[in-house]
């Protein structure tokens, strides 16, 4: 696969590591043919050392926006990454949301982040 754009990529700590949601664009290589450019989204957890990721899940993403209904408690809405169904991830479901630590631009270059502040919901129980 050769790299065509970098997206867009959130990442929180979960259980102690630190995990990466990544959005891309990519075509295959090797095509006798110029290969379409497809939209790819990969789930990236820290390994043994500092330059060490882990790619839990890379899966192309054939219409982005058909998937706008799949939920993940980690990404910011406004980064607008497209995901699999929640059954395939492994950070990032609903339960896990209370188990995060938010982290704000920390994705790993060329990758960019918001401009915009995410709106940050704070309850204070009594």
């Amino acid at each position: 696969m050769n790299l065509v754009k970098p997206l867009m990529a959130a990442c929180v700590i979960f259980r102690g590591k630190l995990w990466h949601h990544v959005s891309f664009l990519a075509h295959r290589r090797d095509q006798l043919v110029a290969p379409p450019v497809e939209y790819f989204f990969a789930e990236l957890r820290d390994g043994c050392s500092d330059d060490d990721s882990i790619v839990e899940a890379c899966t192309m993403i054939e219409n982005p926006q058909s998937c706008s209904g799949n939920k993940c408690s980690f990404c910011p809405e406004q980064y607008q990454i497209a995901h699999p169904s929640e059954q395939e991830l492994l950070c990032g479901k609903e339960e896990h949301a209370k188990d995060f630590i938010r982290l704000m631009n920390m994705s790993p270059m060329p990758f960019t982040c918001s401009t915009e502040t995410p709106e940050i919901g704070i309850v204070i129980e009594q």
